[in-house]
């Protein structure tokens, strides 16, 4: 399983859900697909799940959305996204790979996905086999986790009570966590806003469990809860083979930097989702302001975590790590 961008051969563009400024929850049943010029973007990235039942494409944006046949004609059918779950019918794909490309197949009705033209806007169609390369494509997977610099972190894999770090461990994973938000156009006050809550929440510590082991509650860098949210992800993109608490603690023991790439990621990719998020500014707008340090915790608290716990304190801890660097 992982994640992919599918690129038309005849048209040399990307399979696209159609909207702008899209996020999660605001895809929608019967929802357009269109090609369109490649851009790398979420809208455009799609998981490929061959060990479900029944296969299926799902969108990066949201997995519980997936291609889909519309029935608009006898012989060719619309290609949109729908919710998978209880449309099995209709989502089901298998990949049938041949030399010049690889043409998806709609299971249960013989139909491939086809491009209805070559440019921008063009929409996508299920229609019997032909020979055009309108209806190949190319299943280019993509590396959704931005590396960091190789360097030695800690993650001792445990509870708040046996999972804390020492401060100068702390300080060494903290310090990987701020350069890398910086490398990804955070702003120094936003930054270190984020750092002050993930010090409340994790004190820097990526394998620490709310509860040891326990997929309802918390986990990670900013207690994602229930941890199944993060551990889903982590299996749609190949990270690790299913979601476990026994396969997540394996990968904290041989990689803590693996497994923080993987949560700072995670981590921007879904605030940059949450469109109502940050006080009704986008979170373009929280990365780049130079807003007080202890202003923008209180925003990211508030909005990203939403609970008003240790408000106070988050925003100390930020200022902190604001005067630190």
């Amino acid at each position: 399983m992982a994640v992919y961008e599918i690129i038309n051969v005849g048209a040399n563009k990307a399979l696209n859900i159609s909207g702008s400024n899209l996020k999660g929850t605001s895809l929608y049943n019967n929802q357009g697909i269109t090609l369109w010029s490649r851009s790398g973007s979420s809208e455009q990235s799609w998981i490929f799940t061959t060990t479900s039942k029944p296969a299926c494409i799902r969108s990066y944006l949201n997995r519980e959305f997936g291609l889909n046949a519309r029935k608009n004609s006898s012989t060719k059918y619309k290609c949109d996204i729908h919710e998978i779950d209880g449309n099995e019918t209709d989502t089901a794909v298998g990949v049938e790979h041949i030399s010049t490309g690889d043409r998806i197949k709609l299971l249960n009705y013989d139909l491939y996905l086809t491009a209805d033209g070559t440019g921008n806007g063009a929409t996508v169609s299920w229609a019997p086999e032909s020979s055009s390369n309108l209806q190949l494509w190319k299943l280019n997977e993509k590396d959704v986790i931005t590396h960091g610099k190789t360097t030695t972190l800690y993650g001792p894999v445990g509870n708040y009570k046996t999972g804390n770090l020492l401060e100068s461990q702390r300080k060494t994973n903290a310090k990987y966590i701020y350069d890398f938000l910086i490398d990804n156009g955070f702003t120094k006050e936003a930054a270190c806003a984020v750092l002050g809550n993930c010090e409340q929440e994790s004190t820097f510590n990526p394998s620490v469990w709310q509860t040891l082991n326990d997929l309802d509650l918390g986990y990670g860098i900013v207690q994602w809860s229930p941890a199944t949210k993060f551990l889903q992800w982590a299996v749609d993109i190949g990270l690790i083979a299913s979601v476990s608490a026994a396969i997540i603690n394996t990968l904290a023991k041989s990689s803590v930097q693996k497994l923080m790439d993987a949560e700072l990621t995670y981590f921007i990719f879904t605030a940059a989702l949450s469109g109502d998020y940050f006080s009704g500014n986008s979170f373009e707008t929280f990365k780049n302001s130079t807003d007080s340090v202890t202003e923008l915790a209180k925003t990211f608290v508030l909005t990203y975590e939403k609970t008003t716990s240790e408000i106070a304190k988050r925003q100390e801890y930020a200022q902190n790590w604001y005067e630190y660097f």
